[in-house]
């Protein structure tokens, strides 16, 4: 696995400095699915509204994806510097077209017009979608990588390559690339491939069994999707991170996917699917559940006053 990665040509030096640091762990292009013709938004966090936000400004971490060359690594020398940034920046550039596309979809379509291929790929981005931001946020990154590190760790000194004279000869062999002054430590190492392998599955070569690929599947297959539309200036109340629920009854999941469209998830192995237009006292109460929701997030909304008229 990591001889795979450390055979591969840098278009960058392995250690260098980061030259993006604001690292959005909410896509730029889902938070502009619900700002106003002038690109702004109001954000509610910590119980404080404000207004007149650009969708950019917010969902980022300093250096989420970076990794320090060494544990006290002096001005910002990183592995990879970039790389796994990059690489999101790549697949949103796609992801973004499909999912403008089913967005559309799903508004115009009325409820009884929806054929099969269209409906599979309506589900099928939006679970794909769900899965990669609960992958790329700070809480998971946060739960997973430590296990992750560890277990590609084993993996590298079983294969020889548990020590940093190792990689360093690793690397030497297969790119011609020497670090300079700066060690490879095996647990940063491991600690950057954890990272990437989290949040880009398929850099490990294994899409099918990764975490972010499995909750996409666990929706789609055990999940019935309802999804709600509402007319443009009557928006759906946005969240940086799904809603689960369970309340004694089959677990559901609630996500606005844009202003006028969200989905609910519920996990009753039915696999039914339902579009519903949603009048203004429904509108009312789901953005009453939105905005009481407990996300350990951020929430957003094109209409400031709906914030402060459901407080």
């Amino acid at each position: 696995m990591y001889r795979g990665r450390m055979g591969q040509k840098h278009q960058t030096p392995l250690i260098g400095e980061a030259q993006t640091h604001r690292q959005h762990y909410v896509p730029c292009f889902f938070l502009e699915e619900f700002a106003d013709d002038k690109d702004r938004f109001a954000v509610l966090r910590d119980g404080h509204v404000c207004g007149n936000v650009k969708p950019q400004t917010v969902g980022f971490q300093k250096n989420l994806y970076e990794t320090p060359v060494t544990p006290d690594a002096r001005d910002g020398m990183m592995l990879d510097p970039n790389a796994i940034e990059k690489t999101l920046g790549d697949i949103e550039n796609h992801l973004a077209h499909e999912y403008r596309r089913i967005l559309e979809e799903t508004v115009t379509m009325r409820p009884s017009d929806g054929n099969s291929e269209r409906i599979d790929r309506i589900c099928d981005i939006s679970s794909l979608f769900i899965a990669f931001l609960i992958a790329r946020s700070p809480k998971y990154l946060n739960k997973t990588v430590p296990e992750q590190r560890r277990n590609i760790l084993e993996h590298m000194r079983q294969h020889g390559l548990g020590t940093s004279e190792e990689l360093a000869r690793l690397l030497s062999e297969t790119t011609g690339e020497d670090t300079g002054n700066w060690p490879l430590l095996p647990e940063q190492i491991a600690d950057h491939l954890a990272k990437l392998f989290t949040v880009v599955p398929f850099a490990a070569g294994a899409v099918d069994s990764s975490a972010m690929m499995e909750m996409a599947q666990t929706l789609r297959n055990k999940c019935s999707f309802l999804f709600l539309t509402t007319c443009e200036n009557h928006p759906f109340i946005g969240l940086s991170a799904p809603y689960i629920t369970a309340d004694g009854t089959d677990p559901t999941l609630v996500f606005p996917l844009s202003s006028r469209v969200c989905m609910i998830c519920t996990a009753d192995g039915q696999h039914t699917f339902h579009k519903q237009s949603v009048n203004n006292r429904t509108l009312r109460m789901m953005n009453r559940l939105l905005l009481n929701a407990d996300i350990n997030g951020f929430k957003f909304c094109e209409r400031e006053d709906y914030f402060h008229s459901m407080q």
